[in-house]
């Protein structure tokens, strides 16, 4: 069974891969790591794309 992450679970995982927050547009927040960017809606994060992101961004968990 795949772990469902909540928004502060997300964005502790992406700070522990070394992500920061960018900017903020609305509910959606950018982070980024120097050489990659992405945006994420952490008000209320789609389950599937938590774990698209995860796979594609190689985040270790």
């Amino acid at each position: 069974m795949k772990r469902i992450y909540s928004g502060r679970d997300f964005e502790k995982l992406l700070k522990d891969n070394n992500y920061q927050r960018s900017r903020q547009r609305g509910s959606h927040i950018i982070f980024s790591n120097g050489n990659k960017t992405l945006s994420i809606n952490l008000r209320n994060p789609n389950r599937m794309v938590v774990e698209r992101l995860i796979k594609e961004y190689e985040l270790v968990v």
